[in-house]
């Protein structure tokens, strides 16, 4: 493990006991129904029997979404333990079943055979890859041909001409997350390792959509759609496996 991803996995492990608090309070809930539009759009065709895999799954809350909607077999994985010991806590109390497990693994080495899942979902981990070619060819790996790829990840709202109401939007979350949210988050979290300073740097610099697409279809997705969500602070990445 090269020194910028032991320096991500040290973060997430730090802020791990408020991360679900802050993803909350900071997104004013609206991760909740992001993870509930993310569930139902990815779904919606499928059988009634599937595997989901769920990487950088952090306290599981896409998994256990995917788990109350579907009822199938979820497995999370996830490289930060903190992380995993609090997502385990959670499936004690809320999960009845066997079908949700969770094991520690790195995306860009996921330890599964090559075809096992019919979804891969991220959400809010993708820009923390140190690889992300190489985390892209992992989660299209382990899915089935036709299989779905889901991505959910933060975006920035682009200001556009004739759209004063759009522009004013964008320019005010920008300054919300570029200013506010780091300065809360990192008192909010105590974090020693300014993480929610590097929230803001890695959407930054994380491909916009178009760059996105472009990704995705270099490594054989096909059926590429892209939702936004929350007028465009967040985008959801649908690819099927080619």
């Amino acid at each position: 493990m090269n020194k910028k991803s032991s320096d991500i996995k040290a973060m997430f492990s730090q802020i791990a006991p408020r991360y679900d608090f802050l993803n909350s309070f900071l997104s004013l809930r609206q991760d909740h129904a992001w993870r509930q539009k993310t569930v139902r759009i990815v779904t919606r065709e499928l059988n009634r029997d599937y595997q989901v895999l769920d990487v950088c799954t952090g306290t599981a809350e896409l998994a256990l979404t995917f788990r109350r909607k579907s009822n199938n077999r979820v497995i999370g994985t996830d490289f930060a333990l903190p992380m995993l010991k609090i997502a385990r806590d959670k499936l004690k109390q809320k999960v009845p079943s066997n079908d949700c497990y969770l094991s520690a693994a790195d995306t860009c080495r996921l330890p599964f055979k090559d075809n096992s899942f019919a979804v891969c979902s991220i959400a809010f981990g993708l820009r923390n890859l140190v690889d992300l070619s190489g985390g892209l060819k992992e989660m299209f790996r382990v899915l089935i041909p036709g299989g779905r790829l889901a991505i959910l990840e933060f975006s920035l709202p682009r200001p556009r001409r004739g759209k004063p109401l759009n522009n004013i939007f964008a320019s005010l979350y920008l300054f919300y997350f570029t200013r506010i949210l780091p300065r809360l988050g990192n008192m909010i979290s105590r974090s020693r390792m300014a993480a929610y300073s590097y929230l803001p740097e890695s959407v930054l610099s994380f491909p916009d959509k178009e760059k996105m697409v472009k990704l995705l279809s270099a490594h054989g997705a096909r059926q590429i759609e892209v939702y936004p969500m929350s007028g465009g602070i967040v985008n959801l990445y649908v690819a099927r496996k080619g």
